[in-house]
């Protein structure tokens, strides 16, 4: 079962929240001052806007938040290789501009909740919330600025980004950073096109192709576990042939469904 598709809400942070809701803290000082408090200035000032999860049942625990803002990749201002990797799978004609993309400014588990995949999961929802059909706004890219430390690298490398820098001194030339030592955060980038459905049904056309060329016989039913697709859906299952490019002929009767748009998060209104 996954934990915040099935039992919990998204709810935009307010006072009102904060006030309803037991302290909220993920270890880490500075994230626990921005969700407490911090947050409220950032959407005055249009900066950004911070959402919460909270459990259904029980409404009165952040489980985690994050906020997010408008941003952009100034592909002009890469290094070449850099700005070839970024746009590698942008079409000839789009390349060498400015691309869309949305900010994590924050991002944070409640510590209660620790090593139950809850960040996996919060990355999943943010990935699938920026590539809905309902969105107002063209979003190529997810940016972050994480902290240059194991764990918060790690997480993002594991959750599909990448470094938006080969180098910390090629980021230090370009952010202009002149102090010596390493850097405070690493701008990093996740292309969500890499789960939309076109690039997840061309994925599923390839895998089954592969195995109906490595197998002989017929296998009665099998699920592919793709790259991308969020926990709270795998074992899920569909008819290869409703997938574009999928074939009964490859011998291949469900396959795991991505989760665009069909599940939406319920929304939860605090009580006053």
């Amino acid at each position: 079962m996954a934990f915040l598709n099935d039992r919990c809400a998204r709810v935009l942070l307010t006072p009102k929240v904060i006030a309803a809701c037991a302290p909220f803290s993920c270890g880490n000082k500075d994230l626990d001052e921005f969700f407490s408090s911090d947050y409220l200035d950032y959407a005055r000032q249009l900066m950004g806007k911070t959402y919460a999860f909270l459990e259904i049942d029980n409404p009165r625990e952040v489980i985690c938040a994050f906020t997010v803002s408008n941003a952009s990749i100034f592909t002009n201002h890469l290094p070449n290789a850099r700005r070839k990797r970024i746009g590698k799978d942008v079409p000839q004609q789009k390349r060498d501009m400015i691309y869309p993309a949305v900010l994590i400014g924050r991002l944070g588990v409640n510590s209660k909740f620790l090593h139950r995949h809850i960040g996996t999961e919060l990355m999943d929802s943010i990935k699938s919330w920026f590539i809905d059909e309902d969105n107002k706004t063209g979003c190529r890219y997810l940016v972050v600025d994480a902290y240059n430390e194991d764990i918060p690298i790690r997480y993002y490398k594991n959750n599909g980004f990448d470094f938006m820098f080969s180098t910390e001194e090629q980021e230090k030339l370009y952010r202009h950073i002149t102090t010596p030592g390493q850097l405070h955060t690493r701008l990093m980038f996740f292309d969500l096109m890499q789960i939309t459905p076109a690039a997840t049904a061309a994925e599923t056309a390839r895998l089954s192709r592969a195995v109906h060329h490595s197998f002989a016989y017929t296998l009665n039913s099998v699920a592919i576990a793709l790259p991308a697709v969020p926990s709270e859906v795998k074992g899920r299952t569909a008819k290869v042939s409703d997938w574009p490019g999928g074939s009964s002929e490859a011998g291949i009767s469900s396959v795991v469904t991505p989760p665009f748009g069909s599940w939406p998060i319920p929304m939860l209104h605090p009580a006053a």
